[in-house]
């Protein structure tokens, strides 16, 4: 069980380990469903929600990665 939590460690370490550049672009493309309901305002199908709940929780993911390696993660 230790070495299971050892490996998840750094995989949440190696997530967060990705530069600002590409944060950006992931964040643009997590968030486009959103972009593409609220600003185009195209028709809202049920695509586009789980588009759009999986891009929210994408973009969760990498944010809390980035902060556990910004100021948590003891190498």
């Amino acid at each position: 069980m230790e070495s299971w939590v050892f490996k998840m460690k750094h995989f949440f370490a190696g997530l967060g380990e990705i530069n600002f550049a590409s944060y950006l672009i992931y964040i643009g493309l997590g968030l486009a469903p959103l972009f593409h309901i609220f600003i185009v305002g195209s028709e809202v199908s049920f695509g586009k929600i789980v588009l759009s709940i999986i891009g929210i929780l994408f973009i969760i993911v990498l944010t809390i990665a980035r902060i556990y390696r910004r100021f948590f993660y003891i190498d």
